[in-house]
């Protein structure tokens, strides 16, 4: 979901009336039980969500953050319990390309 654009006073103004209006027309059917009203909630803010406030996409919190890092990091996991030999080793190399990806970002900082 866009937080930002969810900040907007005239974005805010459209998605409160578009619940409004959405749960009015859901009322009408009064013998439903929970779940079934739960569903129907949350389709009306997930169809309100697609429409009016969009999606955007984060990306890496740290721009030095590469699939090979993440990669490592979940073969990293695997070897958790299993073996600490090489559970150590891949943190080793892991923990290297870390800081050779931020040493590459703060070159390109300057």
């Amino acid at each position: 979901m866009d937080m930002q654009k969810l900040k907007d006073s005239e974005v805010q103004t459209k998605v409160k009336q578009r619940i409004n209006q959405d749960a009015l027309k859901e009322d009408a059917t009064d013998d439903i039980n929970v779940e079934e009203g739960w569903k129907q909630v949350k389709s009306i803010i997930i169809n309100i969500e697609q429409v009016e406030v969009g999606y955007t996409d984060i990306g890496y919190k740290n721009p030095w953050m590469t699939q090979e890092i993440l990669l490592m990091m979940d073969t990293r996991r695997s070897y958790k319990r299993i073996n600490k030999d090489k559970y150590n080793e891949v943190n080793r190399e892991k923990r290297g390309k870390i800081v050779k990806g931020q040493g590459v970002m703060d070159a390109n900082k300057m």
